[in-house]
């Protein structure tokens, strides 16, 4: 934020001598307005631009939970239209404790997850990680089970 204030600092400093330079050409109501909507303007750039490059710096991506969950993604793709067995659904677990997945389509009577939903879901996924990725997401040590694979649902 230092940097941003001293940056501020020189650019006003120089445009107020750059606008003395000027003044005799320019009646002083004009130049004020001038004035005024140049700092304006001014500001409204550098506060943009420090802003942007604040969020971008602030990005604390885990390359090992984005390696992991797209790892789980990709099991589930190529399993999903072949076999849907332990290693499938513990892709599914651990990618719905952390994304959006559609459970109750999960509830049909085979518990099986069909593609088409999976393909919606996907899109979700990846939006959701975009959108979460520079929150520097944590693995969890416990995975809550969807209600569709939980063994007290087949009672």
């Amino acid at each position: 934020m230092a940097i941003f204030i001293e940056e501020l600092k020189v650019i006003l400093n120089h445009f107020f001598h750059t606008m003395k330079n000027v003044a005799n050409k320019f009646p002083k109501d004009i130049l004020n307005k001038i004035k005024i909507s140049s700092v304006i303007t001014g500001i409204s750039i550098l506060i943009s631009c420090n802003a942007s490059n604040v969020n971008k710096s602030e990005c604390n991506e885990n390359t090992k939970f984005k390696e992991i969950f797209f790892h789980h993604v990709e099991n589930i793709e190529k399993n999903i239209g072949v076999l849907q067995g332990a290693k499938f659904r513990e892709s599914v677990i651990f990618v719905s404790n952390y994304a959006p997945v559609s459970v109750n389509e999960l509830m049909n009577y085979s518990r099986n997850y069909p593609i088409g939903i999976f393909e919606k879901d996907r899109i979700k996924w990846t939006q959701w990680y975009e959108e979460n990725k520079c929150r520097n997401i944590q693995l969890k040590h416990k995975l809550m089970l969807p209600e569709a694979y939980d063994p007290k649902g087949y009672e």
